[in-house]
């Protein structure tokens, strides 16, 4: 029997505004500094593959690796929590409609990675953090550890709880491994693969 609902937030939920961050980036390092402007995603995924959550002082020591010898300290985590709270306009009446519908039958709760000041931040935005009783960001741990699951399921039984994401690998494959339920956000794309998946959150209101 389902009891809990773990939902992605980041092009799950809602839509980031990665693009727009490299003039954020802009302001803190030397302009010529390509990588660190253009290639923050690759940064952060390095980061996130080694650690298990996002510690201040060991983030600030990956981040200024690759700065160039300019100083990235923690007014730098301040204003990104901020900036990246600040998500363009976007129509979230499905998501609504969905979160609306399940939050009468099941416990939800966020999973992401990004961290949950800035996470909580979004929600509020689109008045969404309503539906949901925890948000676990990656400050507190880091998907694709075990631990991440483990924290995410509470007190219930990981076949209890339905993990739902956009990633294949680390809202999918590794939930399934650690024994949660797992459901594809595909993002209206067409895919191939045996898991069980939805192009439209809409779907959830079928199958759950």
């Amino acid at each position: 029997m389902i009891k809990r609902i773990i939902f992605d937030l980041d092009y799950t939920l809602l839509k980031p505004n990665y693009d727009k961050e490299h003039n954020f980036f802009k302001q803190f390092v030397s302009l010529d500094n390509e990588y660190f402007i253009h290639h923050m995603g690759e940064i952060l995924r390095e980061y996130e593959t080694t650690y298990p959550k996002y510690e201040l002082e060991l983030f600030l020591k990956h981040i200024n690796k690759y700065s160039n010898g300019i100083k990235i300290g923690k007014d730098f985590i301040d204003k990104w929590v901020l900036f990246s709270a600040e998500l363009d306009i976007q129509d979230t009446s499905i998501v609504k409609d969905v979160l609306s519908y399940l939050n009468g039958k099941y416990e939800l709760v966020v999973l992401t990675n990004w961290l949950t000041e800035a996470q909580k931040k979004k929600l509020e935005k689109f008045d969404l953090l309503k539906y949901f009783e925890e948000v676990y960001g990656g400050d507190k741990c880091l998907k694709p550890f075990k631990e991440s699951y483990q924290m995410a399921i509470g007190s219930h039984k990981p076949e209890e709880c339905v993990m739902i994401g956009d990633n294949l690998n680390s809202d999918v494959i590794e939930a399934i491994k650690y024994g949660l339920q797992a459901i594809h956000y595909t993002n209206g794309k067409e895919v191939n693969h045996e898991y069980q998946k939805v192009k439209c959150l809409s779907e959830l209101k079928k199958i759950l």
